[in-house]
């Protein structure tokens, strides 16, 4: 059986998965989206200096979210790889 073309990047199973991608895009084009991903959110935890605890949880967040989706897409590149 043929794996979906598009897979869901929803790693939160209680709410519906919105967020696709197209698991037979380029390997390079991949790798550009999670290592943009990877590098926004090394920008926001180093602009974490003299936050308070507020902005400490908004920008914590938001590179959770970033750090899944290009966790996500480097799944894809491995399972893609050990297929050959």
């Amino acid at each position: 059986m043929k794996e979906p073309r598009y897979v869901s990047l929803n790693l939160d199973s209680s709410s519906p998965a919105i967020l696709h991608i197209d698991a037979e895009a380029s390997l390079p084009d991949m790798l550009d989206f999670a290592d943009h991903r990877f590098r926004m959110a090394r920008q926001l935890l180093a602009s974490l200096e003299g936050a308070d605890d507020c902005d400490l949880r908004q920008v914590s967040n938001a590179a959770r979210v970033l750090l899944e989706d290009g966790c996500g897409v480097m799944g894809l590149i491995e399972e893609r790889l050990a297929t050959g």
